[in-house]
């Protein structure tokens, strides 16, 4: 059986509903076939989920959030999904395909340039693999993400050495264009940090302690690099700022108030980490890693907000 038709038969003999995690219990107690699959390994390995059952979950929740014959309650804290009476099924037993989801659930984003009306759709699970599969695709970013993971993972995996950390710096200077033009400054002011044990426990306030640095008498914000650097190490922890990120959030937050924030707040990293983590939460995408939405913000930012974009690589906040 395929994955979809078994949702619909646990949906039907669960008529209390059932969550996306009971329906990934119930296929590896009773459909072990769809449990452990190549697509699930090959998730595992790009990195894209944790682990199997994190990949298998992925699945469902992507099924779930297109398919015309549930219905959703959100009124539990754990979103629940019930099977649809056949009166309330459209006459099209078809699932939907992404681009007519994509079609239904865009919104208009109010805009003030030339009275135009650009849209934003909802975030989905499925909308979120779209974008991460568009990004396996680059691959220029694939082979600059593979060489920086072997840097900070293997190479020069701590910060006690500032010829390591000056390779790291230069690396990510060179791969993201950080306009950082005294790499010995900035490597040093890293040195200073204590890196690797606020890195263990997780401190946010070390990426805007790495971000302000003196260069030559001047007091610079390096504070994009700076989640990067924090990143690289630790990507499932730091997401990374973006101009792009940031962008993306705010248009959300204004139109559907997932969170309360100011513009200010987005230099504050704590309270940057806090709106990712609340837009995760919000829009039901924790099966997602940070790493994972923190692209999709990114890839997505560069799609609906195009006319200064440059690239990632080009930092718009240093």
């Amino acid at each position: 059986m395929r994955l979809s038709e078994v949702l619909k038969k646990i949906t039907k003999e669960n008529a209390q509903g059932v969550t996306p995690q009971q329906m990934r219990d119930a296929i590896k107690r009773h459909y072990p076939d769809l449990y452990d699959t190549a697509s699930h390994r090959l998730s595992v390995q790009r990195g894209h989920c944790k682990n199997l059952d994190h990949a298998l979950l992925a699945q469902i929740y992507a099924l779930c959030g297109s398919a015309r014959w549930l219905a959703a309650d959100e009124t539990q804290k754990t979103k629940l999904f019930r099977w649809k009476d056949q009166h309330s099924i459209q006459s099209s037993q078809s699932e939907p395909t992404f681009n007519e989801l994509d079609k239904m659930n865009r919104l208009p984003l109010p805009s003030k340039k030339r009275g135009k009306t650009p849209t934003l759709p909802i975030p989905s699970p499925s909308l979120v693999e779209k974008y991460l599969g568009q990004f396996e695709k680059l691959e220029n970013y694939q082979f600059q993400e593979r060489s920086l993971n072997l840097l900070f993972k293997q190479f020069c995996p701590k910060n006690d050495s500032i010829e390591h950390i000056l390779l790291k710096v230069s690396a990510l200077n060179d791969f993201y264009s950080t306009n950082i033009f005294n790499v010995y400054a900035v490597a040093k002011h890293i040195h200073s940090q204590k890196v690797d044990e606020r890195l263990d426990s997780q401190e946010f306030g070390l990426v805007n302690d790495i971000a302000k640095v003196c260069v030559n008498g001047r007091a610079i914000n390096f504070y994009s690099f700076a989640s990067k650097y924090c990143s690289h190490h630790m990507p499932s922890t730091y997401p990374i700022y973006d101009s792009y990120v940031e962008k993306m959030l705010s248009a959300y937050e204004k139109r559907d108030g997932f969170g309360s924030f100011h513009r200010e707040d987005f230099k504050d990293y704590g309270r940057f980490v806090e709106m990712v983590r609340k837009f995760r939460t919000f829009y039901g995408l924790t099966s997602f890693s940070l790493k994972d939405i923190d692209l999709f913000l990114w890839l997505a930012g560069k799609e609906f907000f195009p006319k200064n974009y440059r690239g990632r690589t080009p930092a718009k906040s240093a």
